[in-house]
């Protein structure tokens, strides 16, 4: 078990997953105390709408530094028409936020061939 466990840790241990989630997390942590530099604060400069089920991480594929892109995952890269007393409130509430208070000029549409909700 990592070392962030204590030995005393519950025998309802989290999966490999979030162990090494829960690792990596405080592993960033020390690395940040230690060098005591705070990345300056980003202003997207696009929005993504992704799919839940893309394999790739869409700011690895852009090669974009942190906070460079602002992403919302959704069930599928579909952006539902605005309804007036619609239901779907969570991505057209991202989509305001993204226009709106951050002045984000673009917004890009990203899908996958053969995504599981499309096809």
């Amino acid at each position: 078990m990592p070392a962030y466990f204590p030995e005393d840790y519950p025998r309802t241990a989290p999966g490999k997953a979030i162990r090494g989630m829960i690792t990596g997390y405080y592993t960033w942590r020390d690395n940040a105390r230690a060098s005591r530099a705070q990345p300056a604060p980003r202003a997207p400069s696009a929005m993504i709408i992704a799919g839940a089920d893309l394999p790739l991480d869409p700011q690895t594929l852009c090669r974009a530094p942190p906070g460079a892109l602002y992403i919302v995952r959704s069930a599928a890269p579909v952006v539902p028409p605005y309804e007036e007393d619609g239901n779907d409130l969570g991505l057209a509430a991202a989509t305001e936020f993204a226009l709106a208070i951050l002045g984000i000029p673009d917004i890009i549409v990203l899908g996958q061939r053969g995504a599981t909700l499309i096809s």
